[in-house]
């Protein structure tokens, strides 16, 4: 009871003054900063604040703990009311104290509040520093459970600048250490956030694992706001596998807890995914139902981004239904809207849905143009922000665009306006060596300037859209989307000038960047080059090698479910290395494993092309860890045979539903993560590079 316990303050007061007793009188001054600060008189606490430094200071620093208290409690005022500098410095100085006190837990606790301060103010290596020696703190005293408490944040912190492979790492460690002192209730929130990664990562099964671990134990300790996204990782997982049923049914329990919980903008959220769900499940009725249901229940400039997003679903389904007239007005509204209100992922979606229309409407030179427009605005994100090392994001969204584009220069090509050599400089999406997959294609490499942009693009962007966040972050204030949007904006376009600069050499990049040796021009595969594409069909992983003696098909080389096992025990198997070094046992199990995997999935394609010197392998993303250049055959590492490459995941498919195509021709799809392959595309320019103009699959 706040009231009662200010009242019962000022009666103190007064008693210690009549018996003049100033200590008490200032300490009971500083407790009521804290009510005044949890009741939400912000003004009045730091004015109060002041009022007791002023004193306890004239009694010559007699309890030095009453003064920290006293700085922790208006740094939290000050805070709300936006003067973050101020805060950090009352932070800084209880920090301080805490130290010379030797209360190196409190201590540390500044310095995490410090780090959360520093995160608000886009000092994102600062924020991470900070966190760094609050760990280093906890270290020194042995306090386990804490220090991974950090760790958490550190991941946390990862994630939302973007960097999701070290995300991954700090996680871990989290995860190891709680699990170690059998903290289950600790264990499952980190499971949580490491699911999320897996997901950004498109590794949905590991995802499931983690996502399923986290919910059985938030469902048992009743935490419902926690199951509730562990529901929703759970839809996102089993939506990348194509398993849109289940899918379906995980989003229906977050609805159900959403509703009971009350919570309206998540409520919304999750019926737009199940709008999504249904475009997926070919139910263009069902999806536009949905996205109008909630476009009713969103009251004028609430959630526009959503709004938006909402929008587009319906273009969409209209688009499914042949409703190209409701589907042009559609766009065209969207179009108006705010540029604030539309994030890269939007225009994106909003360019390749114009593409479409166009392409259903049979004007191809338009929808090609269209195409185009959106692949520029996919290589814009990929080359100007921070994307993870395995690239996965990039690789899921140029899937439509590159079918639309393929499609609409077959077309074209039939009627004679079109010419399929054209498409050469195209096609290099699609088989991309090292050189091209592993760096943007501009030649100059961001500069300090550019990360940092790059990170508050991504910070904002979790802002706006993710549920993460420090797990200390108690006293974040709310930020007005309108303004986060602004903001976003207008790093993007200071992103776009940066690029500009850089490509065109007037942006001096730092010293450590401006060494580092030229990327070399990815060269095209030659008749020396056999093109290995591994992918799944019914459980079952396949192989197609394309060379220039032809093109030989693989199948039931191994299970899925073997390949999961063995990534698994794999990654167990490094883990263990990690923590107690690579001994003699070590290695020979690492031998083991990699024979094992040598013999199931190379043996038997190294036998029907043993003269073949370089080898470009084509991989699913989830088996972006899998190390199939160390498969070891207990002679020889494969690295040291033959001379490897990477390419992008193709999956072959069914011919173009549209009709058979014409002339010598490679049909591809593209795997993403396990979805549904849904992409008919003419590859002629492989088959030239290959020299075997006949090469039809």
């Amino acid at each position: 009871d706040l009231p009662q316990a200010l009242a019962l303050s000022h009666q103190a007061e007064a008693a210690f003054q009549a018996c003049q007793q100033p200590l008490r009188v200032t300490s009971v001054k500083i407790n009521r900063v804290a009510t005044l600060r949890n009741m939400g008189r912000y003004a009045e606490a730091i004015d109060l604040a002041a009022e007791a430094r002023a004193e306890y200071q004239a009694l010559g620093d007699p309890r030095p703990d009453f003064l920290a208290n006293l700085e922790v409690n208006v740094a939290w005022a000050l805070w709300q009311t936006g003067d973050i500098g101020a805060a950090a410095q009352c932070y800084e100085r209880a920090g301080r104290t805490y130290e010379n006190l030797g209360q190196q837990w409190a201590a540390a606790v500044t310095y995490m509040d410090r780090a959360i301060l520093a995160e608000e103010q886009a000092c994102f290596a600062t924020a991470e520093d900070l966190l760094g020696q609050a760990r280093a703190i906890l270290a020194a005293e042995d306090l386990a459970k804490e220090r991974a408490h950090v760790d958490l944040n550190l991941g946390i912190l990862a994630f939302k600048t973007g960097r999701l492979q070290a995300a991954l790492h700090h996680l871990e460690l989290a995860y190891h250490e709680l699990e170690s002192q059998q903290l289950a209730h600790a264990v499952a929130t980190v499971n949580h956030y490491r699911a999320q990664v897996y997901l950004q990562l498109n590794l949905a099964q590991e995802a499931i694992r983690l996502a399923h671990q986290a919910r059985q134990s938030f469902k048992r300790d009743r935490r419902a706001g926690m199951l509730l996204l562990s529901h929703l990782n759970l839809a996102s997982g089993y939506r990348q596998l194509g398993q849109l049923t289940t899918a379906h049914d995980y989003l229906n329990r977050a609805r159900r807890l959403a509703r009971r919980l009350a919570a309206a903008p998540t409520l919304n959220e999750i019926d737009t995914e199940r709008a999504r769900l249904a475009l997926d499940q070919r139910l263009p009725g069902r999806a536009r139902r949905i996205a109008r249901q909630v476009l009713k229940r969103l009251k004028p400039l609430e959630q526009p981004t959503l709004a938006l997003d909402l929008r587009l679903i319906e273009a969409q389904s209209d688009l499914m239904s042949g409703r190209w007239q409701r589907a042009s007005q559609a766009l065209q509204t969207i179009t108006q809207a705010a540029p604030t209100a539309l994030t890269p992922a939007l225009r994106l979606q909003l360019a390749w849905l114009q593409a479409e229309l166009q392409t259903s409407q049979a004007a191809y030179v338009e929808a090609l143009a269209a195409y185009e427009n959106a692949a520029q605005q996919l290589l814009w994100q990929h080359e100007q922000l921070i994307s993870d090392e395995t690239g996965l994001d990039f690789l899921a969204d140029k899937t439509g665009i590159l079918a639309g584009m393929r499609r609409c220069s077959h077309m074209l090509a039939t009627t004679g306006r079109f010419s399929l050599t054209q498409l050469a400089t195209k096609l290099e999406l699609a088989l991309e060596l090292p050189a091209a997959a592993s760096s943007p294609s501009s030649p100059a490499q961001p500069n300090g300037q550019m990360v940092a942009l790059q990170q508050r693009w991504h910070w904002l962007q979790n802002r706006l859209e993710s549920p993460f966040t420090l797990l200390d972050d108690t006293a974040r204030r709310e930020l007005d989307p309108e303004q986060l949007r602004q903001e976003l904006r207008q790093v993007e376009m200071e992103l776009a000038e940066l690029h500009r600069r850089q490509q065109a050499g007037t942006l001096v990049n730092t010293p450590a960047r401006a060494t580092s040796a030229p990327t070399p021009a990815p060269e095209r595969p030659d008749p020396g080059t056999a093109v290995l594409h591994f992918y799944q069909v019914d459980d079952q992983c396949q192989a197609l090698l394309i060379s220039a003696t032809g093109s030989q098909l693989f199948s039931g080389l191994a299970s899925t479910r073997f390949i999961s096992q063995w990534q698994r025990a794999w990654r167990l198997h490094l883990d263990q290395i990690s923590q107690f070094g690579d001994g003699p046992a070590e290695r020979a199990s690492a031998t083991a494993y990699l024979q094992m995997l040598h013999d199931k999935l190379l043996a038997p394609i190294l036998a029907a092309q043993p003269d073949m010197a370089r080898w470009q392998l084509v991989l699913p993303p989830e088996w972006h860890d899998l190390p199939l250049a160390a498969a070891f055959d207990g002679d020889q590492y494969l690295c040291e045979r033959h001379v490897l490459c990477y390419g992008q995941s193709l999956q072959p498919v069914p011919p173009f539903a549209g009709g058979a195509l014409t002339g010598p021709a490679l049909l591809v799809g593209h795997s993403d993560g396990g979805r549904l392959p849904h992409v008919a595309v003419e590859l002629q320019a492989i088959a030239r590079c290959l020299n075997r103009p006949d090469t039809t699959v």
